[in-house]
């Protein structure tokens, strides 16, 4: 009563990549048996976030399969579900998908999306065992549960129908190493769980004490006594069975529907016309999947839907490349994949860290902003991230953090440097540079202009920012300050030239007045005296004035050489600058020449088109005229077949005539 074929019908039309209610193809498989993953089914799933329990339903053909399936997925009877077939051809190929994931809680308390798959129906006439045990080992490589559906009852016809499944060691490998029939395939081999459709029989062991399915099921699988090659190849198939699947579970489910024409179009049935046992006996198979199901894992690590359809991908490309798809070599190259995409978003969420900042932070707010991004961005890819690759991703990842915060942080010292330089200016412009220049405010003395220092330090401590601010206020200090203090004592160093003229003047003028005034010679002498006292003292003031001169030449001597210095570097700033100009230039004349081609290549493409309908044009009458002559030709044909009938009546009329002339 039903396989995994195409729906029928269609729901109302969904956005690509978007969850819906509808049947749809997960792994295509062409006329050829080449395998091929869906991409829109892969879009929805890999929009699954979380984890994943993968839940398969297989079986052979036409045992009532995607019943269970729609049933699973609360899709009997509706459009777009999982069709279901009467004949004994299967219709569809390769796996399915039930399009709308559904959200729960396992029994461990764990939440996740159950994904329903329905495989195609395993013996069908088209097939070979070949094809059917590379689909039934793809499937049980994806799913976490395997729903294994059969008719009637587990007897020795039931299990013999899954003697592929001894083969399973030449399709499936754990890692690379492994040597057929080797390798831990119960780790990476999902729950088993046989359902038994219109089963009939009472559940009670040979000495007729009542029994359960699960106990049933392992007593069928009891190894058969016996040295005969047949009872060995039927243990071996059990023996096979138990190895692979050691987890299995067992459901016997009455007969849907008594009546057989309701039982042959059984998606027309209503459920709630369904046999009471038999939705019974179902609620406990749906409740055991959508509750008990296990998480799906790889090498202990759960799927998400990205990672699931990774691993289609190379699980599939392993088959269509002719070589046995191995579970260790395929999650590698997945986790490679999502190293490389957890590092790409853990970059992001570094750098996201640092989007509220301003132009110009302390080092310290750069370091812990630092700390804290890389603490989130580590934690993000070791939450995602997985494999081999791991711990060497983990350290690129790291060093890249290191590695932009030093790019940040020097970024942030030139933009810290450059707001200093500028505070620096705009405070001497307004505080200090006017006092140097002008008569009427000028500096007193050194002190003053110390004071003021002091006072622009203080302010530009309140308004400066950055790792730069102790370095450019040292910097203003030795510069502009010091350039400030040569100009005030060149200005000191005038003013005491102009009172050592006015002393020699007075001196001068006391000798004058000696020789005038003889008998004042006594006091003029004691004047005198006075006068020469302050020559002396003014002359010793003279001396340390060239010698603070001579220091404050050294020095200018010393600012002097900077300042070439700075100006050669000027110099070729401003070359460089020329350079720079003079490529930009030459860039956008290539971009002009570029444009001027672009306007030719337009102009030919118009001139092509205009050909190409003139030629459309010539190519349609062209076959106008040969339309005609075939015309022409068919009357011609059918003018000679009636002269050939005509010739063929004249012979025979000749031939009457010349029969009568015998006679």
């Amino acid at each position: 009563s039903g396989g995994g074929d195409a729906p029928a019908a269609a729901p109302p039309a969904v956005g690509p990549g978007l969850p819906r209610a509808e049947a749809l193809s997960l792994i295509d498989v062409d006329d050829e048996g080449a395998f091929a993953v869906n991409e829109e089914s892969a879009q929805i799933l890999a929009g699954i976030e979380g984890k994943l329990c993968v839940v398969c339903v297989a079986g052979l053909y036409r045992t009532g399969k995607s019943t269970i399936a729609n049933l699973l997925a609360d899709a009997h009877g509706k459009r777009g579900n999982f069709t279901i077939g009467h004949g004994v051809r299967r219709c569809t190929r390769g796996i399915w998908l039930w399009g709308a994931p559904v959200r729960t809680t396992l029994a461990t308390g764990e939440p996740c999306t159950i994904v329903l798959l329905d495989v195609e129906g395993l013996g069908g006439l088209e097939a070979d065992g070949h094809y059917d045990t590379r689909l039934f080992a793809l499937a049980a490589l994806l799913c976490s549960t395997l729903v294994y559906n059969s008719l009637g009852a587990v007897d020795e016809h039931a299990i013999s129908n899954l003697a592929f499944v001894a083969n399973l060691t030449q399709h499936v490998r754990i890692t690379e190493d492994d040597h057929p029939g080797e390798g831990d395939f119960e780790r990476h081999f999902p729950a088993f769980v046989w359902v038994v459709r219109d089963f009939a029989l009472d559940l009670e062991d040979e000495r007729g004490d009542a029994i359960d399915a699960n106990e049933y099921l392992e007593n069928a699988l009891r190894e058969q006594v016996g040295f005969d090659a047949a009872t060995a190849e039927r243990n071996r198939v059990r023996h096979m069975l138990k190895a692979f699947f050691s987890e299995r579970r067992c459901f016997c489910l009455e007969r849907p529907v008594l009546d057989e024409d309701r039982l042959q179009n059984l998606q027309a049935v209503p459920v709630d016309e369904l046999r009471p046992a038999f939705l019974r006996s179902f609620a406990e198979l749906r409740e055991h999947v959508r509750a008990m199901s296990a998480v799906k894992r790889v090498r202990g690590r759960a799927v998400s839907g990205r990672t699931f359809v990774e691993l289609c991908r190379r699980y599939v490309d392993t088959l269509q490349s002719g070589g046995v798809p191995t579970v260790a070599t395929a999650w590698e190259e997945v986790m490679a994949r999502e190293c490389a995409r957890a590092r790409a978003e853990a970059l992001e969420t570094y750098e996201a860290a640092f989007a509220t900042h301003e132009d110009v932070e302390d080092d310290e707010t750069l370091l812990k902003t630092h700390r804290d991004a890389a603490k989130r961005a580590l934690g993000a890819f070791r939450a995602q991230a997985g494999g081999a690759t791991f711990e060497s991703s983990l350290g690129e990842l790291e060093a890249e953090c290191l590695q932009r915060l030093e790019t940040r942080r020097a970024a942030n010292f030139d933009q810290s440097a450059k707001a200093c330089d500028a505070l620096c200016a705009r405070l001497h412009d307004a505080e200090i540079a006017p006092k140097l220049g002008s008569a009427g405010d000028r500096y007193a003395d050194a002190a003053a202009l110390a004071f003021d220092a002091r006072r622009v330090a203080a302010m530009y401590e309140k308004g400066a920012r950055g790792p730069a601010r102790p370095g450019r206020l040292a910097a203003y200090f030795s510069g502009r300050i010091l350039d400030a203090y040569r100009v005030l004592f060149d200005a000191n160093e005038d003013a005491h030239h102009k009172a050592l003229d006015a002393a020699e003047a007075q001196a001068r003028g006391a000798a004058q007045s000696l020789a005038r005034c003889e008998e004042h010679k006594k006091a003029a002498l004691e004047q005198l005296e006075v006068l020469r006292a302050e020559v002396v003292a003014v002359s010793g003031e003279k001396m340390r004035v060239e010698a603070q001169h001579k220091a404050a030449l050294d020095r200018a001597r010393t600012l002097e050489g900077e300042g070439d210095a700075l100006r050669r570097r000027a110099d070729e700033a401003h070359q460089d600058l020329e350079d720079a100009r003079e490529r930009l230039e030459s860039e956008q004349t290539w971009q002009a020449q570029l444009h001027a081609r672009l306007e030719a290549a337009e102009v030919e493409k118009g001139e092509t088109s205009s050909r190409l309908a003139e030629l459309g044009a010539a190519l349609d009458e062209r076959r106008r005229d040969e339309a005609a002559a075939r015309a022409e030709l068919g009357e011609k044909r059918e003018r000679e077949e009636a002269l050939k009938a005509e010739l063929a009546d004249a012979a025979r009329a000749a031939a009457a005539v010349a029969a009568q002339l015998r006679d």
